[in-house]
């Protein structure tokens, strides 16, 4: 959603897909929890893990941008840890578009890096609700 700010300049949360305000203290609840354990959570995808520009992600000598899958949380999920999501229905993955590419769907197209080779996937979407 959109940066909510006051009129002191103060980021005071965000806009939600239905114009509600989140306010910012509940990000900041949950913000300790993702720096020490330095990853994210992706219910809909069933993984934890990390973006390229939070942590290089190097294969070989060669930096990765994608999502890196530190952790699958069910074993019947096609991802497996050490994959990269490289792309998502087509579209790169990126801190700041992963969340909107997969809303909406029951299963996404993905492009994923295992072992050093590029292989496209179906990924079934969890339901997070």
């Amino acid at each position: 959603g959109k940066v909510a700010i006051n009129n002191q300049g103060r980021v005071v949360g965000f806009i939600t897909e239905k114009n509600l305000l989140l306010p910012s203290f509940y990000v900041a609840r949950i913000l300790p929890k993702i720096l020490s354990q330095q990853t994210v959570s992706y219910p809909s995808l069933g993984t934890d893990g990390w973006f390229s520009d939070e942590q290089p992600i190097v294969v070989g000598r060669e930096k990765i941008k994608g999502f890196y899958v530190a952790n699958v949380w069910s074993p019947a999920n096609v991802l497996r840890r050490g994959d990269v999501l490289l792309s998502v229905n087509g579209r790169i993955v990126a801190p700041d578009n992963l969340w909107y590419i997969i809303s909406d769907s029951q299963s996404v197209d993905a492009k994923v890096l295992r072992g050093g080779k590029e292989i496209e996937l179906k990924v079934k979407v969890a339901q997070t609700k």
